[in-house]
């Protein structure tokens, strides 16, 4: 019994012993920094498709050329008809927000880069202006106000905790930060 006792002390100053556990530890290493390279990579997946991309103000332009949905249209529509609208075709989950001090021509469902949502088109100065209004899924829509222009059209954009807000027109892009601005305030 004694020659065994010996035998495991012995091998704890081994060469090959303390190789083989120098091997395993690095093995160990290894394993570990993978698993952790691939639990990351897993989570920053799931947090990429929890975050919607934001819409191209290509698809606010190509929609502004076409003829919506379901629609109101008339030559004057009142804030009362543009709030029963939206009650009938949304529920409680979109309101118009605060609405413009113009003509009201036309209220639409709209299917834009595949999301429905709503637009209400004003006639200022001549000019067809048209607030969008697009219910935002699991993210936020940025706060921030950007503009841009697309196809010939001024693009002024915001968005809150429920939706993202476009305003497209050919009127001067001032115009429509004021515009923003107010349906912000």
């Amino acid at each position: 019994m004694g020659d065994a006792d010996a035998t495991d002390s012995d091998s704890g100053s081994d060469p090959d012993v303390k190789s083989i556990r120098s091997i395993r530890n690095q093995r160990w290493r290894a394993w570990s920094a993978a698993a952790a390279a691939i639990a990351l990579l897993a989570g920053g997946l799931v947090i990429s498709r929890s975050i919607e991309a934001p819409l191209s103000d290509g698809a606010f332009t190509a929609d502004f050329m076409l003829a919506g949905l379901p629609a109101i249209e008339s030559g004057d529509l009142s804030p009362t008809q543009v709030m029963a609208f939206y009650a009938e075709q949304f529920g409680d989950r979109m309101d118009p927000a605060r609405m413009l001090d113009a003509r009201v021509t036309r209220v639409a469902v709209c299917i834009v880069g595949g999301r429905r949502g709503a637009m209400v088109e004003y006639e200022l100065g001549g000019e067809r202006l048209v607030y969008y209004q697009i219910p935002v899924g699991n993210g936020r829509a940025a706060s921030d106000l950007r503009t841009g222009r697309e196809d010939g059209l001024n693009v002024v954009r915001w968005g809150d905790d429920r939706s993202e807000h476009v305003l497209v027109s050919a009127l001067p892009i001032e115009n429509l930060e004021e515009y923003a601005q107010q349906r912000i305030d």
